[in-house]
């Protein structure tokens, strides 16, 4: 299975050099503007309040959007489906393959790019021909804050980005409020189907299910998506199964089919196999702390009715 926005990509394509493309407008160096450190080190020049921003990122499209953004944006993924908003902008290719030609011809005065999905190539090869290329790098709930606040403040947002964050933080302390005094539950999350897939120690999502009031059953694994037989499965015998394959829901309804042949597993015995969003679940933005309280009204049903406010 694919699993687009987790995966370590090591591709080396041959570097296309600068003269292939067409002037850049005034440079950087010329506006007024301020250097930053983004999340992987790197210096980068932006020029105040960013006008033509491409994202490089479902997640990205998503907290930019969030934060008031809309007008901004020039240029998204092919991948990057929400908000509405998000489908009627400038489709500039994938994470690995994206047009560098069509992102030059928006005429970009920012673009920001995760290191966990797009090419270190690919941000090269833009920073090469002096387009401004800002890298983000959450791997977890606080670096996923840092990501929100350092947007914010690269695009002239600050105050947004602090709105948004005190939001999310609010929902994240009752969710931790509420499965603290709570027993927890196994879970086994699949993400893939063929090859059974799940999530390892060093994964958002494993970050996640703990968050949740759960124990993932494969929480122990270095692997970050270790390929795991049924047979070990059922000797774990999760209580809960949390199915997020990506594609349509018939991977759920495949997979869910799949274990409804043990009967005598916990979670089949008890009718705890449920499906949840990959969209929600394996992005880091807004929509993150949606997932969460799904999470954890799936893991602990008895709390469900406390979740009812929605992201932005």
């Amino acid at each position: 299975m694919k699993i687009y926005s987790h995966a370590l990509l090591n591709i080396v394509l041959w570097m296309i050099p600068a003269s292939v493309f067409f002037i850049l407008p005034a440079s950087t160096a010329e506006c007024h503007g301020k250097t930053y450190i983004d999340e992987l080190g790197r210096k980068v020049f932006v020029q105040s309040e960013p006008v033509r921003i491409v994202s490089m990122a479902p997640n990205i499209t998503e907290i930019l959007f969030s934060i008031g953004l809309d007008d901004k944006i020039v240029g998204v993924t092919n991948y990057c489906n929400y908000p509405a908003g998000a489908l009627k902008k400038k489709r500039i290719g994938g994470f690995i393959n994206p047009s560098l030609e069509m992102i030059i011809a928006l005429k970009p005065d920012l673009v920001i790019c995760t290191a966990d999905g797009n090419r270190k190539e690919t941000v090269m090869q833009l920073e090469k021909i002096g387009v401004p290329v800002y890298v983000t790098h959450s791997v977890d709930m606080h670096g996923f804050y840092k990501t929100l606040s350092d947007i914010g403040d690269i695009t002239g947002r600050k105050r947004e980005s602090r709105t948004l964050i005190s939001r999310l933080t609010e929902r994240h302390k009752r969710v931790l409020t509420l499965t603290a005094p709570l027993a927890k539950p196994t879970v086994f999350f699949q993400v893939g189907v063929d090859p059974i897939t799940t999530v390892g120690n060093k994964t958002f999502i494993n970050e996640l299910i703990g968050l949740a009031g759960g124990r993932n059953i494969y929480g122990a694994e270095k692997t970050r998506y270790p390929r795991c037989a049924a047979e070990d499965v059922l000797t774990k015998d999760p209580a809960v199964i949390v199915i997020a394959t990506m594609g349509d829901r018939s991977n759920y309804e495949r997979a869910r089919r799949y274990w409804q042949q043990w009967g005598n597993m916990q979670a089949v015995r008890n009718r705890r196999i449920h499906w949840i969003d990959p969209d929600t679940i394996d992005r880091f933005s807004p929509r993150v702390m949606d997932a969460l309280e799904e999470l954890t009204g799936i893991v602990h049903p008895q709390l469900r009715r406390h979740f009812t406010r929605k992201s932005p």
